[in-house]
């Protein structure tokens, strides 16, 4: 069997205390130094080694400890973590554990190429979340395995968290009992001390399958967790990847004249139509791609039996977008383990807070009964904000919302989500897009309403404080001028 290496960034591991393990330092002058060794014997790299240590065999392991924390601040500054990353990168590291992260929304960006382009070369990153409850980078991407603790579980126990808003994987005992020096001791409950246990399992998988992928792992890893018990039917699919995928918007005749293809969805995609889509088929080769997005915008009756077809006839992934609350999929005797099919996500585990009722940063609205049109103008605002500097959360009363990056609104507790979404993503500004008066009026508690309807110059709201744009020539720097 090939030995496997391992990564910890963190504040540096005591490395006498281990075996076959090599340390470096990032210094901040980005200077990489080796063989370095840490002042304090039990700091925290090397207490989140020893929990690994305790649930998993490391004798097949070559553990390289990369040090980029500060002993007495415990920071770093984002190119120190950036250049821990491509360090693992160059050491050939299969397994990555970080039981640090940040919630800098200037940092995001820059972290998100860097592990992406890790992901993509089939590095497995295991990362703790914020114990503040806030959005953490990089353990809210979805190819990474997040982990937070959980207070009921104990030992090496863990619950997978499907759908959840967070973007937390994983639910995990942190409480452990540790030889430090001569002493037993137990470990404060927090998120960096839950993250050693997945990481403890994923290793545990390597040795059993040293090249097992991404995918295969959260698999095994969503089997073996105590709420699934090995029943899980659980397929991974990331929305926002780019790789290997044909998107197909499916299509009613009669809504043909209203729909256009989302233009900001780089990879291909087709029109098809609900009752002529298997003759359509014949001229779309699918044979190349291993993920098929059937995306349904409208309330379809044969949405089974279309997902059903491209099960039997295709070997790809099926992920499939709809846009109904009470939507079952309802199998044929057909294996489901390549179909993924959306779920509202679940937001009950954002933290809660003595400013759940209130939101403090401007809300945004974007009335417009024209898909195309309605997601256009969320697109256009969200990155004019974020070329500006902002922080800017959007969202759309639309499943196909994840396609594009942004936030899918919920059917139901409009105004608590959105209370525990600025909280957990502490955004500068949120902006919402909405195709019909029922969900817009349920919330009714916007700065600004932009309506692009032209048959609705006001939209019949009654908080008289809100402010209506109902021109569509340069809709942002108006925006810009209402706000400041």
């Amino acid at each position: 069997m090939s030995r496997i290496k391992a990564a910890i960034i963190d504040d540096g591991v005591d490395v006498s205390q281990f075996n076959n393990i090599r340390s470096f330092i990032v210094k901040k002058d980005l200077n990489i130094e080796k063989n370095f060794v840490v002042s304090d014997s039990n700091n925290h790299a090397t207490t989140c080694m020893k929990i690994i240590q305790k649930f998993a065999d490391l004798g097949n392991i070559d553990w390289y400890s990369i040090k980029i924390l500060d002993d007495e601040s415990k920071l770093a500054n984002i190119n120190q973590f950036l250049k821990a990353l491509a360090l693992c990168s160059e050491l050939g590291v299969k397994i990555i554990h970080l039981s640090i992260g940040t919630s800098i929304y200037d940092d995001f960006e820059y972290i998100e190429k860097y592990v992406n382009h890790l992901c993509e070369k089939g590095i497995i990153i295991v990362a703790a979340s914020s114990n503040n409850g806030t959005v953490t980078y990089p353990a809210y991407m979805n190819n990474v395995i997040s982990v937070k603790n959980s207070f009921g579980l104990k030992d090496d126990k863990y619950i997978f968290n499907e759908n959840s808003m967070d973007h937390i994987d994983f639910s995990a005992a942190s409480s452990h009992i540790i030889r430090i020096d001569n002493d037993l001791n137990l470990t404060q409950r927090s998120n960096s001390y839950a993250a050693p246990i997945i990481t403890a399992k994923v290793i545990s998988i390597l040795n059993n399958n040293s090249e097992a992928s991404f995918e295969e792992i959260y698999s095994l890893l969503i089997k073996d967790s105590i709420n699934m018990n090995g029943k899980s039917s659980t397929v991974y699919f990331d929305p926002v990847s780019f790789n290997d995928r044909v998107l197909l918007n499916i299509i009613e005749k009669e809504s043909e004249e209203n729909f256009i293809s989302f233009s900001q969805i780089k990879y291909p995609q087709y029109i098809l139509h609900s009752d002529t889509y298997k003759n359509e088929l014949n001229e779309i080769d699918l044979s190349r791609y291993g993920n098929i997005i059937l995306s349904f915008s409208s309330l379809q009756n044969h949405k089974s039996e279309i997902i059903s077809y491209f099960l039997k006839n295709y070997n790809a992934k099926i992920a499939v977008y709809h846009n109904d609350l009470f939507f079952e999929y309802i199998s044929e005797k057909i294996e489901t383990d390549r179909l993924w099919i959306y779920k509202s996500k679940t937001f009950e585990s954002l933290s809660m807070n003595r400013k759940e009722n209130h939101i403090n940063i401007p809300v945004v609205g974007v009335y417009c009964e024209s898909v195309q049109k309605l997601v256009n103008t969320i697109y256009n605002l969200h990155y004019n904000f974020k070329s500006n500097g902002y922080y800017c959360e959007s969202f759309l009363e639309m499943s196909q919302a994840e396609l594009l990056g942004f936030n899918v609104i919920p059917n139901l507790n409009i105004k608590q989500f959105l209370c525990k979404s600025s909280a957990f993503f502490n955004c500068n500004i949120i902006v919402m897009g909405f195709g019909n008066l029922s969900s817009i009026e349920e919330f009714n508690d916007f700065d600004v309403i932009i309506c692009l309807d032209k048959y609705k110059k006001k939209l019949p709201l009654g908080n008289k404080d809100t402010v209506y744009i109902n021109d569509e020539n340069d809709i942002y720097n108006k925006l810009i001028s209402i706000l400041e």
